[in-house]
C-alpha cells in the first residue's frame, strides 16, 4: 500500500496505482477541494479501483484547520489563531490523524504538505510503531519551524529514536545519500529556505 499525503493533483498517486497492481491500494489524501475534485475525476474516467481519495487534511488529531491556497495547485496550513479565522482567509477543512485511517498494511508514505510534515507525524506514531513504513518526505528547515512549530532537529530526531535511517535524495541522480550525524547534517544544510526530499527507512 502507498499513502500519498498531500497528493496535490494526484501525479504520484496515479503512478503508484500501476505499481501496486490490482491487489494493491493507494490512498490519496488531499485537502485542497479543487485538487481533490481533479483526483476524483481522474479516478472515475480511468476506472481506478485501487485508488481511494480522502479529501481532507492529516494532522495530529481529529479537528479542523485553516487551509489556504499557495502558488499554482499548492496549499497549506494557515496560522491557527483568532486573527486568521476572523480575516476570512482560507477555508476550514476537517483533519484526522494518519492513525485514524486504521491501516492494516502500508509500505510507503509520501508526505509533501508545505511544512506541516511534523504535524502529520504527530498523528502517525501508532502506525509507525505497528507497521514500520518507509517515508518519502519533503523537508525544509524554515517551513518545519514556521508551520509545524518545532525545530528541524526535534522533527527528524523522532525518526532516529524510532530506529529509522535518514537519507537525502540527490536531485540529479535521484539516489539516496545516507545522513550520518543529524547534528552535522543540519549544521551543513546551508540556506534556511532550502527544500529537499528525504528517504526515511526502518533500520
Amino acid at each position: 500500500m502507498f499513502v500519498d499525503v498531500g497528493a496535490n493533483v494526484g501525479y504520484h498517486a496515479f503512478r503508484a496505482s500501476s505499481r501496486v497492481g490490482v491487489d494493491g491500494r493507494v490512498i490519496a489524501v488531499e485537502a485542497n477541494p479543487e485538487n481533490a475534485r481533479l483526483i476524483a475525476h481522474t479516478i472515475a474516467i480511468n476506472s481506478l479501483t485501487n485508488v481511494e481519495l480522502v479529501p481532507l487534511a492529516l494532522a495530529a488529531r481529529r479537528g479542523y484547520v485553516n487551509f489556504g491556497t499557495h502558488v499554482g495547485s499548492n496549499g497549506g496550513f494557515l496560522p491557527d489563531d483568532e486573527q486568521t479565522t476572523d480575516s476570512g482567509r482560507g477555508t476550514i477543512v476537517p483533519t484526522i490523524a494518519l492513525d485514524d485511517l486504521d491501516l492494516d498494511r502500508v509500505s510507503v508514505v509520501k508526505i509533501d504538505v508545505e511544512g506541516a510534515e511534523g504535524i502529520v507525524i504527530d498523528g502517525a506514531r501508532a502506525t509507525i510503531e505497528r507497521l514500520r513504513p518507509s517515508f518519502v518526505m519533503e523537508f525544509s528547515q524554515e517551513m518545519t519551524t514556521r508551520v509545524s512549530g518545532r525545530s528541524p532537529k526535534e522533527h527528524l530526531a523522532r525518526f532516529v529514536d524510532w530506529g529509522y535511517t535518514i537519507a537525502i535524495i540527490d536531485r540529479s541522480t535521484h539516489q539516496p545519500q545516507s545522513v550520518g550525524s543529524l547534528d552535522q547534517f543540519l549544521a551543513d544544510w546551508g540556506d534556511f529556505l532550502r527544500i529537499e526530499d528525504l528517504l526515511i527507512t526502518p533500520s
